[in-house]
């Protein structure tokens, strides 16, 4: 599990953690809204504010519980409230056990994200 307190501190308003009955925390989920996307790109997304999932994890031991669900469902129904209409979100191609929750929950493919390693001489 990544330092949750420094990525709490990052963004207080839009943090959820799930735990168990002794305090051991099995998850959390956090995200913002975009700020300053050019109006032709809300209108191309038909969006008026956009939010972006930007990390969510569940214990490995914990998967598959609703986990997953309840925390990612806490951060949309938080960014409803603040008028958020459009919500974005990157997940790795190999973590297909996410990429089925999100599309479970209405996530849509949009684009591809693409990387290549670069060669450094040694």
């Amino acid at each position: 599990m990544p330092d949750i307190e420094m990525i709490y501190e990052r963004n207080e308003d839009n943090f959820f953690v799930a735990e168990d009955e002794g305090g051991n925390v099995l998850g959390f989920a956090t995200g913002y809204e975009k700020k300053g996307i050019p109006q032709e790109v809300l209108l191309s997304w038909k969006a008026k504010r956009v939010g972006y999932l930007d990390l969510m994890a569940v214990d490995i031991l914990h998967r598959k519980q609703g986990i997953g669900t309840a925390l990612l469902n806490s951060v949309l129904d938080q960014f409803k409230g603040q008028g958020i209409d459009t919500v974005h979100l990157d997940v790795p191609f190999m973590e297909q056990d996410a990429i089925k929750l999100y599309q479970k929950l209405g996530f849509k493919t949009r684009s591809y994200s693409m990387v290549k390693q670069a060669w450094l001489a040694l």
